[in-house]
């Protein structure tokens, strides 16, 4: 298992996709795109 660590700009895509992903399972609307997302 990884030790936690604090995230950098470097992981804003896996976090934005990660979020989008959440927000679309959890059936939310929302007007922001992936780039806004990250």
């Amino acid at each position: 298992m990884e030790e936690a660590r604090y995230a950098t700009e470097l992981d804003a895509p896996i976090l934005a996709e990660l979020n989008q992903e959440m927000i679309e399972a959890s059936g939310h609307k929302t007007d922001l795109d992936r780039q806004a997302l990250e």
